[in-house]
């Protein structure tokens, strides 16, 4: 007999591997596989499924598949007005112009339509599927759930430092880097999460130069010359935000003088930030920059000269220079000035990378990228150095011209930085981010409702109960029976034993309680059959235990 069952093993061997396969097969297609990682995920409030829900009560759940466990998530609703301003009110509707926000990180695998978080009240949830449109194989899931007892906010990805003093020498850490301001507000610290002491840069830099125009003498702008003060810091989840007001002042005798103050905002996310300035122009500030003759903007990152093995890459550097203090022969004009332009440095340290759009200007000469590697200091442009008067790495974008002046009534700069704790990044990098910036991920709703089989009553509900493996698994229908081993504390709770495929649809249940005449383990034996007498085909499956909004679930392999 003994023998016999060995030759019937040896025989099924082959079977079981292939069925064994076709499990992990089927579970891949339902487990997360999006490699997406920088981005936040940006969730249109008008998306079909989830507009004009109420946020206040919905939370962000993750599932996973392995250990059948759910997790919540960081997220954020983001009020945005009709012009794509961020409202720091809200007024408790997804409207169409607002945002969900998460980290692609963030999101899991699929769960069964029927299995849900204990203490979910609501009847209905959202199904969020993410995936990339250029590569659908990359997907991952989420989960909006409402009025979840005793669901706790997971906790976000900032910390925010105030200076004891000066608003504007504040701190902001995430998961990823470390970003200091000094007393002007400009950025000039920055460390990544490997070493949070070891500062990558001197500052950022912006200088504006006027050439010699009629009785007006050359004027130069800088970072030093902007004072910005820190009106709020806006602390969320995924994208913080900073409010900030700049003045700057024109003046150009005999002509009156411009004093204007303009507010913006810079946001911050767990791998980058984003610089947006837009300064209003009217015709009266336009005359005078025609008079001012405005010939050169630089918006720049310079390097700390203490970083070694760093390499420069951009746009039209694809094969990078080493970033060593001596100049190097850069081709500066740009091929294409209308998409994002990015430059980098990566290396030992780590790696910042840059995006950032031209603005639409008149009277320039050329567009281009900004790059200085000089132990001696200077700049490209003609303008006085500033911060250590070093330029190591120093890169950015750059534009030339006669005469600069914006073509709509306003100035806009947009610089974008991530700063990733990764080292020896090369262009390709920078050029797969690129790519997920212009397209970001997709994401489609399904508004799902929790299946009748095991539906949630009012009561207390009993935690004192457990589902044993099944035995024997892989199982054979037809061939033997499966033991289900459980135990539920009290036989006046009403609670199914739910066996259910992998797209997690009922194929059969029993009601416990007509099994169990009293509190303690039961056994119930199964032939491997549906609810209408037929044998279930080979595959995954899922059998779980259901006491009201509790649940304990494990894996099934049916072979033949």
């Amino acid at each position: 007999m003994v023998n016999s069952d060995m030759k019937m093993m040896k025989k099924n061997v082959p079977l079981v591997l292939f069925f064994l396969l076709i499990f992990h097969l089927n579970l891949a297609a339902q487990v997360r596989t999006l490699a997406k990682r920088y981005n936040p995920v940006f969730v249109q409030g008008n998306l079909p499924g989830i507009e004009n829900i109420q946020i206040r009560d919905w939370c962000v759940f993750r599932f996973d598949a392995a250990a059948q466990t759910w997790q919540p998530v960081p997220f954020q609703f983001d009020e945005i007005d009709e012009n794509g301003n961020f409202l720091q009110e809200n007024d408790g509707t997804l409207d169409a112009n607002d945002l969900l926000l998460f980290m692609p990180d963030d999101a899991g695998d699929r769960a069964p339509p029927d299995f849900w978080p204990e203490n979910a009240a609501a009847e209905q949830r959202f199904e969020l599927l993410i995936f990339d449109r250029n590569n659908p194989d990359e997907k991952a899931w989420i989960y909006l759930y409402k009025n979840v007892a005793g669901y706790n906010n997971s906790p976000g990805y900032f910390r925010y430092l105030p200076a004891l003093n000066e608003p504007a020498a504040d701190t902001v850490q995430t998961r990823s880097y470390k970003l200091g301001h000094n007393l002007k507000g400009w950025t000039d610290f920055v460390s990544l999460s490997g070493n949070r002491r070891k500062n990558l840069i001197d500052r950022l830099k912006f200088h504006v130069n006027g050439g010699d125009g009629i009785a007006i003498k050359k004027t130069f702008l800088n970072e030093d010359s902007l004072n910005f003060v820190t009106d709020e810091f806006i602390l969320r989840p995924v994208r913080s935000f900073q409010k900030v007001k700049t003045r700057i002042k024109l003046q150009v005798p005999p002509f009156p003088s411009i004093d204007k103050t303009d507010t913006f905002f810079f946001s911050f996310f767990p791998y980058s930030t984003e610089i947006r300035a837009g300064f209003s122009v009217d015709a009266g500030t336009k005359f005078l920059l025609v008079l001012l003759k405005l010939q050169n903007i630089r918006l720049s990152i310079d390097l700390n000269p203490a970083l070694k093995n760093m390499r420069f890459y951009s746009s039209n550097n694809r094969n990078g220079f080493l970033i060593d203090g001596i100049p190097d022969p850069l081709n500066y004009p740009l091929p294409d000035t209308t998409q994002n332009n990015w430059v980098m440095a990566s290396g030992e340290d780590g790696t910042i990378l840059a995006f950032f759009n031209f603005p639409a200007v008149q009277g320039d000469r050329g567009k281009f990228i900004y790059y200085r590697d000089n132990l001696h200091g200077g700049t490209n442009e003609g303008t006085p150095e500033t911060g250590d008067a070093v330029s190591y790495g120093d890169m950015g974008l750059w534009l030339n011209g006669e005469a600069i002046v914006p073509v709509e009534n306003s100035l806009t700069l947009s610089f974008k930085i991530y700063y990733i704790d990764e080292k020896h990044k090369d262009a390709a990098f920078a050029e797969k981010l690129r790519e997920e910036i212009e397209m970001p991920l997709t994401v489609e709703a399904t508004l799902q409702s929790k299946p009748t089989d095991v539906t949630e009553e009012k009561q207390n509900v009993p935690v004192d109960f457990y589902l044993d493996e099944a035995y024997p698994n892989p199982f054979r229908p037809g061939r033997e029976y499966l033991i289900f081993r459980f135990k539920v504390a009290s036989e006046k709770r009403p609670a199914v034993l739910i066996i259910c495929d992998i797209q997690g649809r009922t194929v059969r249940s029993f009601d416990v309680l007509s099994r169990q005449h009293k509190p303690g383990q039961t056994e119930l034996f199964w032939d491997g059959r549906d609810r209408n007498g037929n044998l279930l085909p080979a595959g995954v499956y899922f059998y779980r235990l259901a006491v009201k909004s509790h649940f304990r679930a494990k894996k099934l392999l049916l072979i033949h």
